[in-house]
């Protein structure tokens, strides 16, 4: 898929005018209602979730190739611009997330943390730091499915925080985004204390 192919369009904010305008716009699709989330890090929280036997957690930039992070990334993803877009089949759809992934490896920009089951890693958070807006951005999130309804998302924030706020304590924020339609995350980030700052609708504009 190539980038010439199409633009995105981000509405920020939701201005309904810009929605009014843009949808009047030839080959083009609302593909995303994007909430973007916000947390201020409570450094001085306990904390409270200890890691089942035989799980271990890894942390660290830079990460050597795995290949369980790409079938995670390659089957988890339901809800993305990508899946929204009639011009874009399931296939293409797919492999935006596992190039992303396979992307951040060995890349000292891209932090993962990856929570493993003995050997095989069953879930992971991509995330990148700004140390200049003191910030973390989550870019990805994943749970491997044979591992979903554990509460392990929740689980892997848990130990983000706590790795923020014992390795980068100038750290005052994680931001994460996430689709409208994807409930589970947005009950994830809720639970954990993120609030919503802002609402976005995006657009894929077609060359045609």
């Amino acid at each position: 898929m190539s980038e010439k192919e199409f633009n995105t369009i981000d509405n920020i904010n939701n201005d309904a005018s810009n929605n009014l305008l843009i949808s009047n716009m030839k080959n083009t699709f609302l593909t995303d209602i994007n909430f973007q989330f916000i947390k201020t890090i409570n450094k001085n929280e306990l904390k409270k979730d200890k890691l089942p036997p035989n799980y271990t957690l890894i942390i660290s930039n830079s990460i050597e190739y795995d290949e369980n992070i790409l079938e995670i990334s390659k089957n988890v993803y339901k809800y993305s611009r990508f899946y929204n877009d009639p011009f874009i089949d399931e296939m293409k759809a797919r492999r935006v997330y596992v190039l992303w992934a396979k992307n951040s490896f060995e890349n000292d920009k891209k932090y993962f943390l990856k929570l493993k089951d003995n050997s095989k890693t069953i879930g992971y958070i991509l995330f990148n730091i700004d140390i200049k807006l003191k910030c973390v951005n989550i870019e990805l999130i994943a749970v491997d499915s044979k591992y979903q309804n554990r509460m392990i998302g929740n689980l892997m924030i848990v130990m983000l925080e706590d790795y923020l706020i014992n390795e980068f304590n100038n750290i005052d924020i994680i931001k994460v985004g996430t689709q409208g339609n994807n409930m589970n995350a947005i009950n994830l980030y809720t639970t954990r204390g993120f609030k919503v700052r802002e609402i976005r609708t995006i657009y894929h504009f077609w060359n045609k």
